[in-house]
């Protein structure tokens, strides 16, 4: 379990306060060198699977670099400054909205930099490898112990193809879809982000009734939190390609954070609300 820290009266995750120092550190460490900030790239393993919605805007990996740069310059969070500032290009991202829903530019981008800022963290930390660099050597220098026997080539025309080949074929096809794939978000994680922290906790408020409120304020809050959490759910869900079991679990835990009696009941109300 994460601890918690009192700073100033508010009650701060120490793991996760941790892990994003470490990210910010990261983001700096790159970015901070950059002499022209609009050069900067990321690629390879610092590159998380692309979301459901990069289709629809073109979104390419210079896009992400330029939400790091974002962070750099205005901070993470400011996705309004982010938005506006020309030199990110980061315009783009409003055509993959889609008209008639609560989805946002902003949630889109915050998403993306936290799947982005964990990517670093787990490339810096040693937990993700990277693709070996130019001149590494991996094994036994040439020359050194008894040398090898060449296996027999197949006679032309055979169709054959040399099981060397074939097998460091088969490698490299692995490595490549294992880096391409990466772990995905615990439950934790996904409902550990600050706004859906504080959103969950506003839900747990209108339900202990601890606040004398109406009921018509009631429903109006308890419509727009439950619309963010469940935008929230099904974003994450579709970019990392959970089936049905993975969400419904990121549902129940959501429920029971929110002091709700069940996370099947509260993903329907979520669905007739977009209804």
């Amino acid at each position: 379990k994460d601890p918690t820290l009192g700073f100033f009266g508010n009650a701060i995750r120490v793991k996760e306060t941790k892990n994003r120092l470490v990210e910010l550190r990261a983001v700096d460490e790159m970015v901070g060198k950059m002499d022209d900030l609009g050069k900067f790239r990321i690629g390879g393993a610092m590159l998380p699977r692309a979301p459901v919605w990069a289709r629809k805007c073109q979104w390419t990996p210079k896009d992400d670099a330029m939400i790091l740069v974002g962070i750099y310059k205005h901070g993470f969070g400011s996705w309004d400054k982010m938005l506006g500032d020309e030199a990110l290009g980061m315009g783009k991202i409003e055509a993959s909205v889609e008209p008639g829903t609560k989805n946002t530019p902003e949630a889109h981008l915050h998403v993306r930099a936290n799947a982005l800022l964990r990517r670093l963290r787990e490339v810096k930390q040693g937990t993700r490898s990277m693709a070996s660099g130019p001149g590494r050597q991996l094994g036994p220098p040439r020359g050194s112990g008894p040398p090898r026997r060449k296996a027999p080539r197949p006679p032309p025309g055979s169709g054959k193809v040399p099981r060397a080949r074939k097998a460091g074929a088969a490698a490299s096809a692995q490595a490549k879809q294992k880096m391409k794939k990466g772990p995905p978000p615990t439950v934790k994680e996904i409902l550990g982000t600050e706004e859906i922290r504080a959103t969950l906790k506003k839900i747990k408020v209108l339900q202990d009734g601890t606040k004398p409120v109406t009921k018509e304020f009631k429903m109006k809050k308890m419509k727009l939190y439950l619309s963010r959490v469940g935008h929230h759910i099904e974003s994450v869900a579709r970019e990392n390609g959970f089936g049905e079991k993975e969400e419904e679990e990121v549902w129940q835990l959501a429920a029971k954070k929110s002091r709700l009696t069940d996370g099947t009941r509260m993903k329907t109300i979520f669905k007739r609300l977009q209804g």
